[in-house]
């Protein structure tokens, strides 16, 4: 009598995040698109701004997503986007789901995908639905585990750079504000620069993170509630 073939063990499934940590990581995300495009729309022109914002949003969801598994919001909380078998995204998948980021637009399309979201078993959007993916805490998925880590002592050298570049764009934009330049008016506007984008990249990711913990955390119980889980 023949033996049956082995059987391969099941497959381990990466936990989901949940409702309250993807939360917080949108608006991080979120934060990072409006600065930079308010930023450009200051110092150029509505119209240009506006582009910003949508090209930037588009691009930044991309190519993040394709080359780190994550946004900045979803390192900051420890999670992945992976496919619906716990697979790296590629570059066409992770295009497709930045692209359905823009139905969230439309404020019906938002409301009821948090409702949908909050109700589905699976921890998953109808936007994880329909682009095939997961958001997955980090350390299950060895292959992004270390792309997808934000380090924040590391990052103090970049954000400084870019707590300059933002205080010289301020300054600019207080030097040719009207129709005379304000020579003037330069070092004000550079402190200023340095006032606001300081709390911008300093003060703000501490402030999110103690949010995250006290606030946040309550949304996922909220909805772990709402669809009965222990």
């Amino acid at each position: 009598m023949d033996s049956l073939p082995p059987t391969s063990p099941p497959r381990k499934v990466a936990t989901a995040i949940t409702a309250g940590p993807r939360f917080f990581a949108k608006l991080v995300d979120l934060a990072i698109a409006f600065v930079f495009g308010c930023l450009v729309l200051y110092s150029a022109s509505q119209q240009i701004g506006s582009i910003f914002i949508l090209l930037g949003w588009l691009l930044y969801n991309w190519i993040m997503i394709a080359t780190r598994g994550a946004t900045l919001g979803k390192m900051m909380i420890g999670a992945v986007v992976v496919t619906s078998i716990d697979a790296p995204c590629g570059w066409g998948r992770s295009f497709v789901r930045a692209i359905l980021e823009f139905f969230y637009i439309v404020p019906l399309v938002w409301l009821l995908s948090v409702i949908l979201f909050l109700l589905d078993k699976e921890d998953r959007t109808p936007l994880d639905h329909t682009a095939g993916t997961r958001v997955v805490d980090r350390h299950e998925i060895p292959q992004l585990s270390e792309r997808a880590t934000f380090r924040i002592t590391q990052s103090i050298g970049l954000r400084l750079i870019v707590c300059l570049l933002l205080s010289l764009a301020t300054s600019y934009g207080w030097l040719t504000e009207g129709a005379e330049l304000k020579w003037d008016a330069v070092a004000p506007g550079f402190l200023a620069g340095v006032a606001w984008s300081s709390l911008l990249l300093f003060l703000l990711p501490f402030l999110s993170r103690v949010i995250w913990r006290f606030l946040l955390d309550r949304i996922t119980e909220i909805s772990r509630a709402v669809r009965g889980d222990s």
